[in-house]
């Protein structure tokens, strides 16, 4: 996440979806109700200031099906951001 404003800001992971073919959002990864940890996790409580990024790892539960299609997209603008992922 690369912040282009001149205000700093937070970009909470909980503003990151995935969806793919199935056209249905794909869950957070959790286990019996609680979140996971995985290595490098993203950081999204951290201030960014401008031209700053933060780099980190989302884990989410995906269809098999729809891995070849997937694509992210930003649920707190109201324009509807996608990026594509590799």
């Amino acid at each position: 996440v690369k912040n282009l404003t001149n205000v700093p800001r937070k970009f909470s992971s909980y503003r990151f979806g995935v969806v793919g073919h199935s056209q249905v959002e794909s869950g957070r990864c959790t286990y019996d109700g609680y979140w996971l940890r995985w290595p490098n996790q993203y950081d999204g409580n951290r201030l960014i200031f401008q031209d700053g990024e933060l780099e980190g790892n989302l884990c989410f539960t995906v269809k098999s099906s729809d891995l070849d299609s997937l694509v992210m997209f930003d649920k707190s603008e109201r324009n509807w951001l996608f990026f594509a992922l590799q």
